[in-house]
């Protein structure tokens, strides 16, 4: 229920858009995936970021694997990670999104997408926004190639159609979303809190 109000959120939030489309290779200054071969593992070091590690708009550090400073190095002269970049998963589970936080340092697997923005065309917030509802809107079995193994190519995510408007208005739509899920969220817990409170008065 919730994910289907989200997604109602995001829809009215830019059906009204009258702007032209761009693709989003014309709004970023970079998009690639991590290295295309299995690291060498250790017990600790550099955080290593799969599919498995990206959840509900966030990178998850609690259970990731990790790789060697030196290796790390390697990995990042292709596919750095930085503050305020946009990752979406491309294989397996298709379209989890976050932003990179300012800390920890990362590498990534083939799995995930770094995608760079050009701040001068597109707020961060407002891409991330842009990139929900379009993942909302996909249909994994007929949008994403691969018999077995669905995979959301380099190419066609760099096609992918964004709707460009002033930075000041991508902001202000920023906002209404942000507001809107918060008062979404408050709306959920108002709901288990009742929940939980009719279970104690059946139950007691």
């Amino acid at each position: 229920m919730i994910e289907l109000q989200l997604k109602d959120i995001l829809n009215k939030a830019f059906k009204n858009i009258d702007s032209k489309k761009v693709r989003l290779e014309d709004v970023t200054l970079k998009i690639t995936d991590g290295t295309h071969h299995t690291p060498k593992y250790t017990n600790e070091g550099v955080h290593f970021i799969s599919v498995k590690d990206i959840r509900n708009g966030n990178i998850d550090f609690s259970n990731t694997k990790f790789i060697s400073d030196q290796e790390h190095e390697n990995l990042i002269k292709r596919c750095n990670p930085e503050y305020g970049d946009i990752l979406i998963t491309k294989s397996g589970t298709i379209g989890r999104l976050a932003i990179v936080p300012k800390a920890p340092k990362f590498s990534l697997f083939v799995s995930v997408a770094l995608i760079k923005i050009n701040k001068k065309k597109i707020d961060r917030k407002y891409l991330f926004y842009c990139l929900e509802n379009f993942v909302s809107t996909l249909n994994i079995k007929e949008d994403i190639k691969g018999a077995v193994q669905k995979n959301f190519h380099l190419e066609d995510i760099r096609e992918v159609s964004i709707p460009l408007i002033e930075l000041r208005e991508q902001i202000r739509i920023s906002e209404y979303i942000e507001q809107q899920i918060l008062s979404l969220n408050e709306f959920e817990k108002d709901v288990l809190s009742s929940i939980k409170t009719k279970e104690k008065l059946f139950f007691r």
